[in-house]
């Protein structure tokens, strides 16, 4: 079923216009807070400039949208998508909608384009603001941890490979509710909190990360 868009829009660069409608990232957009809605008479997403996409630290981005082209932006809207994407830049607009005005950023995603609304710089808390303690790595432990790191590394990331297994079990729970079984949830213990030695922990870590690496091989080649 095609996505139904929650808002429309203009997005002007130069003296170039170009219709867009903005759809969720996710899956309900009946759940999606947002100040764009009921505002389409009055929007415009005017770009102002256009940065290297390596500029933007990810602590400044706030929530994004898939955006896709209204009637008549078809071709406006493909050209700015392979010209960011060539370039390898991403375009800053400012977006105006109800008496309020939003930074966000528009880059390419595969053929198409999403809109990631940005903080503003005084809406980002500092982390000079969380405490740290002192604490002094070793050479062996530093050694030790980037060995675990590239045993458990891989190439990309693959989203497919996670799930919800809370939201599957609780799931599984509700369906064997539904058939008539009687459940009863265990209690749960509390985490225990354990003070360790860090280096026989690495160690240990390192075992399991082979072993897990070792398992998805075997996956891999459809064995196990």
């Amino acid at each position: 079923m095609a996505a139904r868009p929650i808002s429309t829009s203009t997005v002007s660069f130069g003296l170039v216009s170009l219709p867009v409608k903005l759809y969720s990232t996710g899956q309900s957009s009946a759940k999606v807070r947002f100040n764009w809605i009921e505002a389409q008479s009055t929007e415009m997403i005017e770009i102002t400039e256009f940065v290297p996409a390596a500029d933007i630290d990810r602590i400044y981005l706030e929530r994004a949208y898939y955006l896709g082209p209204a009637r008549g932006g078809a071709r406006a809207y493909r050209l700015l998508s392979a010209a960011l994407r060539e370039m390898e830049r991403v375009a800053i607009a400012r977006h105006s909608a109800r008496g309020k005005q939003r930074l966000v950023m528009i880059r390419p995603l595969d053929d198409g384009l999403i809109l990631e609304q940005l903080y503003y710089p005084e809406e980002v808390r500092s982390f000079d603001e969380v405490p740290l303690e002192e604490g002094e790595v070793s050479d062996a432990e530093l050694a030790l941890a980037k060995q675990f790191i590239e045993q458990a590394a891989s190439d990309s990331f693959d989203p497919g490979r996670y799930k919800d297994e809370v939201k599957e079990r609780v799931q599984n729970l509700i369906d064997r509710k539904i058939e008539g079984e009687q459940i009863t949830m265990a209690p749960q213990e509390e985490p225990e909190t354990k003070i360790i030695d860090l280096m026989e922990a690495l160690k240990a870590s390192l075992g399991g990360a082979g072993e897990r690496k070792g398992e998805e091989k075997v996956a891999a080649a459809g064995g196990g």
